[in-house]
């Protein structure tokens, strides 16, 4: 798992007065300009159902001072929804750890870490990014919560394409578990793969792999349409996780030419550059 340059925005402020009768804080929804309609749309649908709110309740079911006062959680959204890149997952992480400094609770980094893991299986990962700000890579295992840093002095151009449309984790095994049963990576692929990553070798996709990105590849006609025009510039793409966005590792002169190029073939895909 890696970190990117690309994030959310979340604040937490007090309310002087909130209804009694409601049970959760006020959330103020906005978002980047060139968010996703469709990502903006599934979170205006319900606003009021999601990890943020979910992460509230876990600490306000055992500490009374969190539900009793009143406060508002304003988030600026960047990432879209359903693109395979840790959108709701670093929204619970963050909310965890803002919401324990915001009341004081001094909860223990392994307590923080046991609520993350009961509101997803990448909420660990983005907890730990916020504690180690010095690890951008991060090996994980069983569910993704067991994690191991990567020491690797590595740093690439990310492009980042989000297709116009996102995918559940949920449809996505779906997917998966109808086509083949699926492969897992092993452990022991590590030197190697970071042998490639270290010395900028392409190989690194020959070791490593995605069980859903055939899958999904198969399937969605309009990932293979996007991938196919990104090989066709040189690029290489790979699906992000459960999909639906690809990236591509390259140069920051690479990256931006595949970015200007995309977006004048493809206006409707967004993009982002590390």
């Amino acid at each position: 798992m890696a970190r990117l340059a690309l994030a959310d925005t979340l604040r937490i402020r007090p309310l002087i007065s909130w209804p009694k009768a409601t049970l959760a804080p006020r959330l103020k929804l906005r978002f980047a300009q060139g968010y996703p309609i469709e990502s903006r749309r599934l979170l205006q649908a319900a606003p009021y159902d999601n990890l943020i709110l979910r992460a509230w309740r876990l600490l306000a079911g055992e500490h009374g001072r969190v539900a009793r006062r009143p406060i508002e959680i304003a988030l600026l959204k960047k990432i879209p929804c359903g693109a395979g890149l840790g959108g709701g997952s670093s929204n619970a992480a963050i909310a965890l750890v803002g919401l324990d400094k915001f009341f004081h609770l001094r909860l223990s980094r392994r307590r923080l870490l046991e609520l993350g893991a009961r509101l997803g299986s990448d909420v660990p990962f983005f907890l730990r990014a916020a504690w180690n700000s010095k690890t951008s890579l991060w090996w994980a295992r069983g569910r993704g919560e067991k994690l191991r840093p990567v020491n690797l002095a590595w740093r690439s151009s990310v492009l980042l394409i989000y297709p116009g449309f996102g995918m559940s984790t949920k449809k996505a095994y779906e997917v998966l578990d109808s086509r083949r049963p699926a492969w897992l990576t092993k452990i022991s692929i590590l030197p190697t793969l970071l042998t490639h990553l270290k010395t900028g070798q392409r190989g690194y996709r020959s070791v490593g792999f995605n069980s859903f990105q055939d899958a999904l590849f198969e399937r969605l006609a309009a990932l293979r349409r996007l991938k196919r025009k990104l090989d066709l510039m040189g690029a290489r793409p790979a699906l992000t996780g459960s999909g639906s966005c690809l990236y591509a590792l390259g140069s920051q002169r690479q990256v931006r030419q595949w970015s200007r190029a995309l977006n004048a073939r493809v206006t409707r895909y967004i993009t982002a550059v590390e």
